[in-house]
């Protein structure tokens, strides 16, 4: 995903509980960006964003609906998740 909006983002964070996911990532060395190994679920950013987007993975949580109403308070105003 971080290839597509590159360079239309200021920061990107790239969350996954996937070790080898995020190792992957962190070669190519894109610049505004972070890459964390956690559990979405508890996940807790440290800054609020603008976009929240969860790609292929919404639909392996098991409380949707609370997990959408908990990032929410990452996002900033006007944001979209």
């Amino acid at each position: 995903m971080l290839e597509r909006l590159h360079p239309n983002y200021f920061f990107y964070t790239g969350v996954d509980f996937a070790e080898a996911a995020i190792e992957r990532t962190k070669t190519k060395n894109f610049v505004n960006a972070e890459f964390i190994i956690a559990d979405v679920e508890s996940f807790c950013p440290t800054r609020k964003y603008d976009i929240i987007v969860f790609a292929e993975s919404l639909y392996y949580m098991k409380n949707q609906i609370l997990i959408l109403k908990r990032y929410k308070e990452y996002l900033k105003e006007n944001g979209t998740n």
